[in-house]
């Protein structure tokens, strides 16, 4: 007819899309829950007096004490714990602890 029009044409995957993006939205709001827990470091150190406690009785695994007159919601303090970290092969071996063990320890 020679009239001028618009047409509007719904990509063939978009269904599929928006489901995606929905579920994406939702774990994105589950992430930002959680993120907002994790600049709470009040919230962090109540996590470590928990976690503490359920590995009390492991003896390989130590949960540093929580100093709560010296933590806010900004600021956490823990008591220091000398120790070794992970990636210092030759300090493990030095204390004739096996790497083997080491590793599977710390992966729990």
């Amino acid at each position: 007819s020679g009239e001028k029009v618009a047409v509007k044409v719904q990509y063939s995957d978009l269904r599929e899309r928006y489901e995606t993006d929905i579920a994406t939205a939702w774990m994105l709001d589950e992430l930002h829950d959680d993120l907002t827990l994790e600049l709470d470091f009040l919230h962090e150190a109540r996590n470590a007096e928990r976690s503490r406690e359920s590995v009390r009785h492991l003896d390989y695994v130590y949960v540093p004490k929580v100093h709560w007159n010296l933590t806010k919601k900004r600021i956490v303090t823990y008591e220091f714990v000398e120790g070794i970290t992970i990636d210092h092969v030759d300090e493990l071996k030095k204390q004739n602890l096996s790497l083997k063990d080491v590793s599977s320890d710390f992966v729990l």
